[in-house]
């Protein structure tokens, strides 16, 4: 039980890892199309982390329960 557990927090820490590279980028361009001050690139970028890594987070979730 405790490999399985090991492995899921390895591959939900792999997901948020390669979530935030994937996001980590976008605000400098859309500070430059937007305008946007240094706050406010922050909070954008917060607000899209946070959208996106409860979606990938669901996927892992929703097969495990499928299989007990």
């Amino acid at each position: 039980m405790n490999a399985r557990n090991l492995t899921l927090a390895t591959a939900a820490f792999a997901r948020t890892f390669w979530a935030w590279n994937l996001i980590g980028p976008l605000p400098s361009s859309y500070t430059k199309r937007l305008d946007l001050s240094p706050g406010r690139q922050s909070l954008f970028t917060a607000v899209c982390f946070i959208s996106i890594i409860p979606a990938l987070r669901t996927a892992p979730a929703a097969e495990v329960r499928q299989r007990v």
